[in-house]
């Protein structure tokens, strides 16, 4: 159950809804989502402006605040979690870029963002934005994609090997052949598209990507799993122990979890299922429930909050449950197992069920504990 809020955070809070129909001369159920994110950037701006004034602190109340109100239906957008926004550094980097070159890659970026995942598009756009500043600092003679040369991809490719990455160390070898493997579909997407702005040949081949190592998966063993399993059944988070209890007996990933509605559990025949519903791989299916994990589901769903704006599963404030909950969940009960390092990942197995999709039988992956004998039971 969340906490009750404290008497000083409801204080703070009822002040702020002050300055509000203060700002905009309305009564809060008369201001527009407009109006919520231009007061709170008003305020936050001022209070930048007054040393020591918190603006973190503040930040942390507003949030609250739009929570409040959301789960008031007073407003229609759950407010989200805001981090610095980098759009202006990358603005301000590919202003360096040679405006022809910068062009040309930019409308690759906006061809492939409807196609290929967030995600996909944003490694993209960060290996053209380093590959072209590379080449915009090394050689200023080039100004636009036709003029790049073999020796530019060699270059960016060493540039890569020798570049520590983020939390030490070199690149990992994946890393580079990732970022290659991007720069080399971007050349090749120009040929198809028979684009004016390409090179006369391709510049980037095989043999220029590292070799990727293929090491066996690392499943937890048949020692390892139930005692895995028996810790987090002693964990006093009900999430922890049903987020472990659900990746060891469906296969499913973390952002498919995370993904589930409070309708997930359906009965067909005398069995019960799982709706997975859309995600990576853009198909839903349905996976066979262990009797123990349907107890977990329909206690969690008992003492699940009412009036909840949200058709997720699992919320924490009224809010989607981040995926970190779920990597320290399992982290956690594997160090109290003893079984050092151990990610949601590292769990699957090689036996899979049949699971039914909307076209046909999907063979998934179980985790390691749907292949131990008993599982744990």
């Amino acid at each position: 159950m969340p906490p009750v809020p404290q008497p000083c955070h409801i204080v703070r809070q009822f002040n702020l809804l002050g300055h509000f129909v203060t700002l905009f001369g309305n009564q809060p159920h008369e201001l527009q989502q407009r109006d919520w994110d231009e007061g709170r950037r008003l305020l936050l701006d001022a209070a930048s402006r007054i040393p020591n004034r918190g603006v973190k602190a503040l930040s942390t109340a507003l949030f609250n605040l739009e929570s409040t109100l959301f789960h008031c239906e007073l407003t229609n957008q759950l407010p989200r979690r805001r981090t610095p926004d980098r759009a202006d550094m990358r603005a301000r980097e590919w202003a360096r870029v040679p405006t022809r070159m910068a062009e040309t890659m930019q409308h690759n970026l906006q061809q492939i963002a409807g196609t290929l995942r967030p995600g996909t598009v944003k490694n993209a756009e960060l290996t053209l934005r380093e590959f072209a500043l590379l080449v915009a600092s090394e050689d200023a003679a080039v100004s636009c994609v036709a003029e790049l040369k073999r020796r530019h991809v060699e270059r960016y490719r060493q540039w890569l090997l020798e570049r520590p990455a983020a939390r030490g160390g070199p690149l990992h070898r994946h890393t580079v052949r990732d970022r290659l493997g991007k720069l080399r579909g971007f050349l090749r997407r120009l040929d198809e598209w028979d684009a004016a702005d390409r090179p006369p040949r391709q510049l980037v081949f095989d043999s220029d990507l590292p070799i990727a190592d293929e090491p066996l998966p690392r499943f937890l063993d048949d020692a390892a799993a139930p005692k895995l399993l028996a810790t987090a059944r002693q964990d006093p988070d009900p999430f922890a122990r049903l987020a472990i209890e659900i990746l060891a007996r469906t296969g499913m990933r973390r952002s498919e979890m995370l993904g589930l509605t409070v309708d997930a559990v359906v009965q067909i025949g005398s069995a019960y299922w799982l709706r997975v519903p859309v995600g990576k791989m853009h198909t839903d299916r349905y996976v066979p429930l262990h009797p123990q994990l349907k107890t977990l589901l329909d206690d969690w769903l008992l003492h699940r909050s009412e009036g909840l704006r949200s058709d997720l599963l699992f919320t924490d404030h009224g809010r989607p449950v981040n995926a970190s909950r779920i990597e320290a969940a399992v982290r956690k009960a594997a160090e109290r197992a003893g079984l050092g390092r151990v990610t949601p990942l590292s769990a699957y197995g090689p036996v899979s069920p049949v699971v039914y999709g909307r076209t046909s039988p999907v063979v998934r992956p179980l985790r390691s504990l749907a292949r131990w004998p008993g599982g744990g039971s």
